[in-house]
Formats: structure tokens, sequence, C-alpha cells
């Protein structure tokens, strides 16, 4: 993300949401990237009417999704699922 912009979604990150490839929101704890991904994009998404239904929602922290979250191995492919 470019500067810090709060309020609307910043255009650079809705200009490149259709070029193919993965976005990767990196940052120190606590500056907003959940609140970037989980409030503004998804308010985003609805407001350009994707159905609720199509939008996906993890939280690897939390304990919910604990069977999704992998340790990796020293070749650094996805490892055994946490049990």
């Amino acid at each position: 993300m470019h500067g810090n912009q709060k309020g609307p979604l910043p255009e650079y990150l809705i200009s490149k949401k259709h070029n193919g490839l993965i976005k990767v929101i990196t940052g120190m704890r606590r500056c907003g990237k959940s609140c970037l991904l989980f409030n503004l994009f998804k308010e985003h998404l609805l407001s350009e009417g994707i159905d609720e239904k199509h939008i996906i929602e993890i939280a690897f922290d939390a304990f919910e999704s604990k069977q999704l979250r992998y340790r990796s191995g020293r070749s650094g492919r996805p490892g055994r699922p946490h049990r």
C-alpha cells in the first residue's frame, strides 16, 4: 500500500484487483491489515455487487481456523496440519 491512507479503499488497491496476481498485505502488528481486508475490501466488493456468499474470510489466528494452519518443513512446502 502506498502511504498511510484511511477511509475509502485506496484506489491503488482497487486498480490492481483484476491483474491476476495474488496480493500480500504486510505490516507491523496492529497497523490495520485486517481492517483493510475484512472491512474496507469486503465493503468494496459488496458495493460492486458481489454476493456475500462469494466472499471468503479466514482469520488464521482464530481458534476456529486451527485446522487450516500448516507447519512448514525445511523444504518450505506445507507439512501436516496442526492438531
